[in-house]
């Protein structure tokens, strides 16, 4: 009995998850490992290792960008990449696309956030000002006795 073939794309996607569950410092060596292997070697096969060793780094900024180019590139190649690796691809591409974007609208509602609060609380030092102004002239004009 013959053993059902996996796909270059199956296994692709076992070895994001695995790379996925290392520790960050493994994560790390694993891109560079992956660097250094599509230096060396090219091709698309290694490039894509690359990029989803890059992707298992969540929550990095630079790395999401790092293989969101090297994403472009693979796409736009002429390497010959079955159908179900290139969907895989180009749905990559389009997350990573969106999140790009869904950051930096995240960024701009901070930074209007921040804005907000500093004219808040200037507005709330002169609010405190004029009560204790309000407050000094009630005192002064109190009857002595």
């Amino acid at each position: 009995m013959e053993a059902p073939s996996v796909s270059n794309t199956d296994r692709m996607l076992t070895y994001h998850a695995a790379a996925a569950a290392l520790p960050r410092e493994q994560i790390v060596k694993e891109i560079e490992g992956s660097r250094r292997k599509y230096e060396s070697v090219g091709g698309s096969s290694a490039r894509i290792q690359l990029i989803l060793a890059r992707l298992a780094l969540h929550g990095d900024a630079r790395e999401r960008d790092k293989a969101l180019e090297l994403l472009q590139l693979q796409l736009s190649s002429k390497d010959d990449i079955d159908a179900g690796m290139t969907a895989l691809l180009q749905l990559l591409r389009t997350i990573l696309v969106e999140n790009r974007q869904l950051e930096s609208s995240l960024e701009a509602q901070r930074e209007k956030l921040k804005e907000e609060s500093k004219r808040a609380e200037a507005l709330k030092q002169k609010l405190d000002a004029l009560v204790e102004a309000e407050r000094k002239l009630q005192e002064r004009n109190r009857p002595k006795q």
